[in-house]
């Protein structure tokens, strides 16, 4: 018995650091987008962009990383997790030292079939078309041929895609998944918290930054309610999921959500960071545990 002790606590500790090191990947992954949102009325004013050059600041990043997210995730089941994880300078530096030692090999899925490029480049176009329409239709006006045709081509893109996936052989997103509710709700509650999330740091940068006329760092300490919220829900939605499953938890942080993003509306010029805090700590709690595992 004393002799087996060790092996499970070496185990568990190896889990932990690997963990940990995923963790901070994930971290660097949505920093770009957190950070660059709240430098977003400083950039704005610096260079005398437009809102829409603004939404172009962050979208150019959140594009490529949407896009590539599911042809990434294929590639490293075929390539390996540990090898496509090891991408950003300089945290990234820190994060391939700590991955080398910490994160232990899993097993390649390279599959029968090669790499389904063409569902990468319908994906990655249609996703790409469909934010650029979104993005310039309020400038070029929503009845512009070109807004209607890149709006066409999106769709076309889209449905070309998911019928090229239902048939091939190794796709990158067995698209029949979605024929089952319980798939597709948790994937549409995602979108939902994630709308959310990114939108209210967005406009509440904007806001306590343009309005109340803060620092970007007084802006980002002003929000930062929302990440702890999110950290600490995170911690336990895990631990909740096991004990009476995914369904409640989800309900329940999708309500609290919507309910502190209501509560926001009585932001007014002038309104106090002590007259908000908790809605905020309220919308980063929700959505940490809404996003069940």
């Amino acid at each position: 018995m004393r002799a087996a002790r060790p092996v499970a606590v070496s185990g568990s500790r190896e889990r932990a650091l690997t963990v940990f090191v995923v963790t901070l990947a994930q971290f660097m992954a949505v920093m770009p987008t957190s950070s660059v949102s709240v430098a977003l009325p400083t950039i704005g004013r610096d260079l005398h962009a437009s809102s829409t050059s603004l939404e172009w600041v962050v979208d150019a990043y959140v594009i490529v990383y949407a896009s590539l997210l599911i042809a990434g995730g294929v590639l490293s089941d075929r390539q390996g997790r540990k090898g496509m994880l090891l991408l950003n300078v300089p945290l990234a530096a820190l994060i391939i030292c700590l991955g080398v030692f910490l994160i232990p090999r899993i097993p390649c899925n390279r599959g029968v079939a090669g790499f389904d490029r063409t569902g990468a480049f319908l994906t990655t176009s249609g996703v790409g078309l469909l934010t650029f329409a979104l993005i310039e239709g309020p400038k070029r006006g929503w009845s512009s041929v070109l807004i209607i045709g890149s709006f066409v081509l999106s769709a076309l893109g889209l449905a070309v895609f998911v019928a090229w996936e239902s048939r091939h052989p190794a796709p990158l997103i067995d698209v029949l998944l979605f024929r089952r509710a319980p798939f597709t709700v948790a994937n549409l509650a995602g979108l939902t918290v994630f709308f959310a999330f990114i939108g209210a740091i967005v406009y509440l940068s904007a806001y306590f930054q343009q309005v109340e006329g803060r620092s970007a760092l007084g802006a980002g300490l002003a929000v930062l309610p929302i990440g702890v919220g999110f950290f600490v829900s995170a911690q336990v939605s895990g631990r909740i999921v096991g004990r009476v499953g995914p369904r409640l938890p989800m309900v329940l942080g999708l309500g609290l959500c919507g309910v502190a993003m209501i509560g926001l509306l009585r932001l007014r010029s002038g309104s106090q960071i002590s007259q908000i805090w908790w809605d905020l700590l309220a919308v980063g709690f929700g959505g940490g545990l809404s996003l069940t595992r």
